[in-house]
């Protein structure tokens, strides 16, 4: 540990001060949640003496270190904003000031740190994983290194202008998405009206049973938690028996657009994205998808791929889509579909603006998700004390103002 750090106890830095707030006739209550892996708050809709059990609620201040009990094992910790307005969190919620030791901004990046985590997971108590909870007194009894109060403004600082240049250039990937959904409304605005069994080859797949897990073919398939909009998540594919048949029937080719085709969550149904290959060998799918294939000499892969994604921006999938907890698209309603269909040989033409602006928004994503790496990587090195940034910063700071 570098000197001038202190390794200290929470009880050193913060002071458990939570302030009980009657629950009146008459009054709305605004409540606050902590996301998990030190991601901030999470604000609900207020909470009135009709809707709620609970006849005392903890009041949330600006500047306080709050956590959840019961998700601490999840890293639900988080400082409250300075700007905080009026807000309010079930007793499951305790909160802390902080003491002239710590900067209240510095503690906030502190509860961004992993290794905070994995302490709280490990002081966590309780019968059974969902019940556990951590208790605040073994929370103020955990420890970790600070550095002095100048130090602490100087990360900071530096980490505050990181987030202002990933806030910039989340900016400009909302602007560009926006471009893009504009273009798309417009050209599927127009086109001779034509159905979605007729414009595209539309499959849903395969059903998951105990008969496919054992087998010599055993098959890699995408399912729909490996699908959200516009992005494959590969880290976690399954395998299951197909035969040849299948396997010649249910293996994606580039271009196919798979889309998810039911979800409890109204946001995740009809969210697709396109195979590019990925994955070498047979991929296959389930039947949480729908894949959308060109046809010949109708559609274009790239046609079908915008298609989908004006289907899903456009709510018309979440539209057609059937049942009450869990909607679904289902195959029949999905080729039933009413498709404004361009005339094949002008569909590269007109697609054309779509691919430019999909590939801005692509290189958008990935400078922001570069910039969120960069911010992590720093901010991990300056919490660790192994790296310091020189007191040379504070008198640059201060020309540069």
């Amino acid at each position: 540990m570098r000197e001038g750090w202190d390794k200290l106890q929470f009880h050193d830095v913060v002071t458990l001060d939570v302030r009980k707030a009657s629950v009146l006739d008459g009054k709305a209550y605004p409540i606050v949640g902590v996301l998990a892996y030190g991601r901030g708050l999470l604000y609900r809709d207020p909470v009135s003496r009709a809707s709620t059990s609970y006849r005392e609620l903890n009041l949330i201040r600006p500047n306080q270190l709050i956590f959840s009990k019961l998700k601490a094992f999840e890293g639900a910790i988080t400082v409250a904003p300075g700007d905080l307005a009026e807000s309010y969190a079930s007793s499951e919620f305790p909160t802390f000031t902080a003491t002239a030791r710590v900067l209240p901004a510095f503690l906030r990046l502190m509860t961004q740190r992993s290794e905070l985590w994995k302490a709280m997971a490990a002081n966590s108590r309780g019968l059974g994983g969902r019940r556990e909870r951590l208790n605040p007194i073994d929370f103020l009894a955990m420890s970790a290194c600070f550095p002095p109060l100048p130090e602490q403004q100087r990360i900071v600082d530096l980490i505050g202008a990181l987030d202002d240049t990933v806030a910039a250039a989340e900016l400009r990937l909302q602007a560009a998405v926006d471009q893009l959904r504009s273009l798309r409304a417009l050209t599927f605005a127009t086109g001779v009206l034509t159905t979605g069994r007729d414009a595209f080859d539309i499959l849903i797949g395969v059903q998951r049973n105990p008969t496919r897990a054992g087998g010599a073919r055993q098959t890699r398939y995408l399912r729909s938690a490996n699908v959200t909009f516009g992005r494959l998540n590969l880290s976690d594919v399954y395998e299951m028996s197909f035969s040849p048949q299948e396997q010649a029937k249910y293996s994606l080719v580039p271009g196919d657009v798979l889309v998810s085709e039911g979800s409890a969550s109204e946001a995740a149904v009809g969210a697709p994205c396109r195979w590019i290959g990925e994955l070498e060998g047979p991929v296959c799918f389930q039947n949480t998808l729908l894949r959308y294939r060109a046809r010949p000499h109708v559609s274009s892969p790239s046609f079908v791929d915008h298609w989908c994604a004006w289907a899903y921006e456009s709510g018309r999938f979440r539209e057609v889509a059937g049942g009450s907890n869990i909607k679904h698209i289902g195959a029949r309603r999905a080729e039933q579909m009413q498709v404004r269909l361009l005339p094949f040989d002008d569909q590269q033409a007109a697609m054309a603006p779509l691919d430019a602006a999909g590939d801005i928004v692509r290189m958008a994503q990935e400078h922001v998700a570069t910039l969120a790496h960069v911010r992590s990587a720093i901010l991990a090195a300056l919490l660790s004390g192994k790296h310091e940034i020189p007191e040379s910063y504070d008198e640059l700071m201060g020309v540069a103002s």
